[in-house]
């Protein structure tokens, strides 16, 4: 098996070590910028990889997946490449920097199916799992209200990164806080399940970070939920926290649901009574990288729909349209979801 790594910035030095360490039958190239031979910076690749620097030789090289991990500006035009090629493909989120590129992709995909898989990692955390169970088991009751809440501070992401140059920093990279943090637009609609919702939202620089993108979102959902009752959702995405915060509390008739990212944990209050349903103190972070890698190389093997589809990816995608939008024009979006 061939698998063919694009870019080599943080994310795809962690997919390569993954696969190199759990799979070591696999070969794998990395496809990356940079002069081939004589860089100081190809001294971290695993020395059972090899590289290439142009598409077209890699190709050549005849991989039956691929896992891109470059800027988000260019996922679709590499993802559509690979597709057409008859290449199953992990795309790491999101699935791209606009929603005006990816009807290019799907339509690759439907002339030539092949396993299309999006890396929102936080649906393989044991939290997000966790949660779900619980309130699809329906002990919370009637789901009132949701609040989430992610931010930490940019400079503190990759401590041996200039977060200026950094894709996160760069509009013409596809960074922002709206894109680089959409794991809780994606698990959030997981979680409700919405057909039909009303969108409202507020996206800024508000910081002194050397940065020329949004570094603040707030967003205001109202609709639906999976579970037939109306729900008020917000969303806080940020780069500003130096206290890193990573929490969802969900408000239903009977009680409240708490799930930290941080801590790992879930927490059920049922009337003053609480319960922790999962306490993670030593949980190793990066198991959910491994999980959704497997996930891919077993939809690949069964011919499955991947957890975290390119249907899943696209629906992501309009939430972070219609946020834009709201945010851009002062309106409420509406958004019908039925296909999600």
């Amino acid at each position: 098996m061939k698998v063919l790594v694009i870019g080599y910035g943080s994310i795809g030095k962690k997919h390569t070590r993954n696969i190199v360490s759990s799979y070591p039958d696999v070969e794998i190239a990395i496809l990356r910028s940079g002069s081939a031979i004589g860089n100081s910076r190809l001294l971290d690749l695993p020395s059972n990889c090899i590289q290439f620097h142009d598409l077209d030789s890699a190709l050549g090289w005849q991989p039956i997946a691929a896992v891109v991990c470059s800027p988000s500006t260019s996922h679709v035009d590499y993802a559509r490449i690979l597709v057409e090629k008859g290449i199953a493909v992990f795309i790491e989120k999101p699935l791209s920097n606009t929603i005006h590129n990816c009807d290019s992709l799907v339509q690759a995909v439907e002339k030539r199916p092949v396993t299309v898989q999006i890396g929102f990692d936080m649906r393989f955390h044991p939290v997000f799992l966790t949660a779900n169970q619980a309130l699809e088991s329906g002990r919370l009751g009637k789901l009132y209200s949701l609040s989430c809440e992610v931010g930490q501070y940019l400079p503190d992401w990759r401590p041996d990164v200039d977060y200026a140059q950094s894709t996160s920093a760069k509009a013409e990279l596809g960074g922002g806080a709206l894109l680089e943090l959409c794991h809780e637009i994606n698990y959030v609609q997981a979680l409700l399940g919405f057909e039909k919702v009303e969108v409202v939202a507020f996206k800024d620089k508000v910081s002194d970070l050397d940065v020329n993108v949004d570094d603040v979102v707030n967003i205001l959902l109202k609709g639906k939920n999976r579970f037939g009752c109306q729900t008020m959702a917000t969303i806080h995405l940020d780069f500003l926290q130096r206290s890193p915060k990573r929490l969802c509390v969900v408000v239903g008739s009977e009680g409240t649901l708490t799930m930290d990212f941080i801590s790992n944990t879930v927490i059920l209050d049922l009337c003053g009574q609480t319960q922790v349903l999962f306490d993670g103190s030593d949980f190793d972070g990066n198991t959910v990288y491994l999980d959704e890698i497997a996930a891919f190389f077993l939809s690949i093997e069964s011919n499955a729909e991947p957890i975290t589809s390119l249907l899943d990816g696209l629906c992501t995608q309009t939430f972070i349209e219609a946020i834009r939008e709201s945010s851009e024009e002062g309106c409420v979006k509406t958004l019908s979801l039925e296909s999600c």
